[in-house]
């Protein structure tokens, strides 16, 4: 499991405390000048370990045992090649299957899983690579490019049976993008957004989902119905993840975010929207909008029903959160807890529309729909396949609660 035999070794760090501890310093301090904390890189370890996922992380160590730079893994399972046009439910294949056993690279399965969906979609067990970082003081050494080519070779490509993965997937800032792309990651997952204009409104059919009694730690009265939709919309939409019981209730643990659902005539949720609290910038336009992290409806429903019911339980979200709105914060997992109250801000911005980022890459919000000043690409999510198969990779969905 090294590389090399003088200078810098790339290897993988084992599974224990002290080695997870170490390298929990090790990116804290390389991302401190970008202001992503510790907590960030815990939460995501804390998840993986949730799910069951391995922890898989490459390290280059200096001769002294110094950590100079790293990569992880995160393993995923991946809808890729889907083509949702339909109308009806999903198909058994995708939408029946919640991931509740580990993925299928760590259980030594086949690179696919061997299940197929509407479009000639797969379900792939996926290396994901995040948190590649160089000690700042070693940097433009080509110790990343050793780790990714070390990486690739061990893990992903080769190595051992229970890696077997069909795909290796990672997001990059628009400036990194050819230093992967050279690398390997070629291929891009295009992920539409589009700008929705709303307006605040306190909604009678729409509330605060419990996912989680906050009291107990056992799962709330919605979870289960939230699931349910989750793998009814999202299970047939190109991108997106299979998520196991154990993985969604970390996410809803370490989200902070409060999800809203559309209650149908038995009270059970028939659409969700996970709501952020904080605003980004649109930089080219200098607007402010808010940042859907995900949504879903029950396919029983119209387009159109689905998308006022959306809108809807978007305007609820903005009303429930507005006398909390405050500036940015990024110290953790999607992280949507308010920091200090702006007091500049007055009631009558409650009644203003606002904008708000979505994804745009399923049939309810379809960027064609939309003007072209409202609608914009994602080109940062980069793979390759490990065995040269080619997938339909444009109008992709990424949920940000998925995000590595």
């Amino acid at each position: 499991m090294q590389s090399g035999s003088a200078g810098p070794t790339a290897l993988l760090l084992p599974d224990a405390p002290g080695a997870r501890a170490a390298w929990l310093d090790f990116v804290a301090a390389c991302y401190a000048a970008k202001g992503t904390p510790r907590a960030y890189f815990a939460a995501q370890l804390a998840r993986d370990a949730a799910a069951g996922h391995r922890f898989t992380v490459g390290v280059v160590l200096a001769e002294n045992g110094q950590m100079l730079s790293t990569a992880k893994i995160f393993h995923r399972r991946v809808r890729l090649g889907y083509n949702d046009t339909s109308e009806g439910e999903a198909g058994e294949g995708e939408a029946g299957d919640t991931g509740a056993s580990s993925d299928a690279g760590e259980s030594g399965k086949s690179r696919e899983s061997g299940e197929s969906g509407e479009g000639g979609g797969r379900v792939l067990s996926v290396a994901g690579v995040g948190a590649v970082c160089t000690a700042p003081g070693h940097r433009g050494q080509g110790l990343a490019t050793r780790l990714l080519a070390f990486l690739a070779q061990e893990c992903i490509v080769g190595g051992q049976e229970h890696y077997a993965f069909g795909l290796s997937l990672l997001h990059a800032r628009e400036e990194f993008r050819p230093f992967y792309r050279a690398r390997g990651w070629a291929k891009t997952l295009r992920v539409p957004f589009v700008y929705l204009t709303v307006v605040p409104k306190r909604s009678a059919r729409a509330r605060a989902a419990e996912l989680i009694d906050r009291a107990t730690g056992e799962p709330g009265r919605d979870l289960q119905a939230v699931m349910d939709v989750y793998e009814v919309y999202s299970g047939r939409l190109n991108g997106t993840e299979v998520r196991s019981d154990a993985y969604w209730r970390e996410v809803v643990a370490q989200s902070g975010c409060t999800f809203f659902v559309a209650p149908g005539e038995d009270g059970e949720a028939v659409g969700y929207y996970a709501a952020v609290d904080r605003y980004v910038v649109d930089k080219e336009s200098g607007q402010r909008a808010w940042r859907c992290l995900e949504f879903g409806a029950h396919s029983s429903a119209s387009s159109s029903a689905q998308e006022s019911q959306l809108v809807e339980l978007i305007g609820h979200a903005i009303h429930s959160t507005m006398p909390h709105v405050a500036a940015p914060r990024d110290d953790g997992i999607n992280n949507c807890a308010p920091a200090a109250e702006d007091s500049g801000r007055s009631m009558r911005e409650a009644r203003k529309s606002h904008r708000i980022e979505v994804p745009a890459g399923s049939r309810l919000l379809r960027q064609e729909n939309f003007s072209e000043e409202d609608c914009f690409f994602d080109d940062g999510w980069l793979y390759f396949t490990t065995d040269g198969a080619e997938y339909a990779s444009e109008n992709a969905v990424r949920w940000r609660t998925d995000n590595f």
